[in-house]
């Protein structure tokens, strides 16, 4: 299989319904593989840097550095309490009361 036939005809799905990017009418281009073999700085004058990313997107080049999210390791909720408090008990009463809110919620 020619790898010309992985490639359809631009659409407005592949290029958006967008005016921002506005394509010369002269373009020759009529398929994705010929746009993706296209010259980058010929694009990037013509079709501006979003052309460029396009054309980078639709080669396999990742134009955008996107990183996975990390998972936290633990959760961490802080309490200040109005006067210091000083005796287990009362501590413990606080927090009780604090985590019934936060459940409430």
């Amino acid at each position: 299989m020619d790898i010309s036939e992985g490639f359809g005809p631009l659409t407005s799905e592949i290029i958006g319904k967008s005016n921002r990017i506005n394509w010369p009418i002269d373009l020759r281009y009529r398929q994705a593989y010929d746009f993706v073999q296209m010259n980058d700085v010929w694009v990037q004058k013509n079709l501006s840097i979003l052309g460029l990313r396009l054309k980078r997107d639709l080669s396999g080049i990742e134009t955008l550095n996107l990183e996975e999210v990390q998972d936290k390791k633990n959760i961490a909720t802080t309490r200040s309490f109005d006067v210091m408090v000083g005796k287990f008990d009362d501590l413990n009463q606080r927090v009780i009361n604090f985590a019934a809110i936060v459940g409430r919620n």
